[in-house]
């Protein structure tokens, strides 16, 4: 949509970094195509929330987004083909919902026939009141569980990843409005199985509920900076486009922000944040052992 798109894909990969992309997969052309699997962009997700034009179309309220999305994963991975490149990884990405949660399987098997490598699902989160007639209740969950195992056991069989088998756990799907108790609930367990006897500030890292001020920073369009994707970045007065990111990133704004996750406490923001921090905090967390395990061999 931006002319300097293209531009920057270049030089992110011009300088060694990795390259991810969401997007509703309707403007690329050929050459747009063509060119991100020639610099070797890592990924691209797509987000795809039914197998077929009348489910994906209504829930994106656009005609024909279906149809011009699938046509231009297929070109992806047939430019993959023909330029001999497992770049870049292809995903479906799906936001759960009453109107697909029975057609899933359906949408693994239109994974295979795209091409891609993963099939990935976001539980729906409701940030106003005309979401909260798509979300499944408890009822719709239990019924979804046999369609979710169908599923894994299809992706499985096609070859594809994907994180599936984590809705597994209920909660995951019905608390999305609640995320800081489902991420304080985790990092709580694992203090009560793991957490050491001695008081040493750097293992102590390893049991935070979130690592977000350390390792990301979100800027809006309009320069809104904040250390996630939450209320903060939405309603914060600091830009930017006053301060250079490094004054920001090293100081009071950022560790404002970490001084209160140290204290191992998730402010009312947190209530609604993406439930993919979930599993990043459980990988972060599992790569910091394994880091300090080494330093102390």
């Amino acid at each position: 949509m931006r002319s300097v798109t293209v531009e920057l894909f270049k030089k992110m990969k011009k300088y060694g970094m990795i390259g991810d992309l969401v997007t509703n997969g309707t403007l690329f052309t050929k050459e747009l195509i063509e060119l991100l699997v020639k610099i070797g962009w890592d990924r691209i997700k797509f987000s795809i929330d039914g197998p077929d034009a009348d489910v994906h179309d209504y829930l994106r309220q656009t005609k024909g987004a279906f149809k011009l999305a699938t046509n231009n994963i297929k070109l992806f991975s047939q430019t993959k083909r023909k330029f001999k490149t497992d770049k870049p990884t292809l995903i479906l990405q799906s936001v759960l919902s009453v109107e697909n949660y029975k057609k899933l399987p359906k949408l693994a098997e239109l994974g295979y026939e795209l091409g891609v490598n993963e099939v990935t699902l976001l539980p729906l989160t409701i940030f106003d009141k005309s979401m909260e007639n798509l979300k499944l209740n408890e009822k719709q969950v239990k019924e979804f569980m046999p369609i979710l195992l169908k599923t894994i056991k299809l992706l499985e069989k096609f070859g594809i990843g994907g994180n599936y088998h984590e809705f597994l756990n209920e909660e995951y799907i019905l608390k999305t409005e609640s995320m800081n108790d489902v991420m304080m609930k985790e990092m709580e367990k694992m203090i009560k199985e793991e957490y050491p006897t001695f008081n040493n500030p750097i293992r102590n890292f390893e049991f935070l509920p979130c690592y977000a001020p350390w390792i990301h920073v979100t800027i809006l369009p309009n320069g809104n900076i904040a250390p996630c994707f939450s209320p903060w970045v939405w309603n914060t007065k600091i830009s930017i486009k006053e301060f250079s990111l490094k004054e920001l990133w090293y100081g009071k704004y950022f560790n404002k922000f970490r001084r209160i996750i140290l204290k191992r406490k998730l402010p009312e923001n947190c209530k609604k944040c993406c439930v993919w921090e979930v599993f990043n905090n459980r990988k972060i967390r599992k790569g910091l052992q394994e880091l300090l395990e080494g330093m102390h061999e």
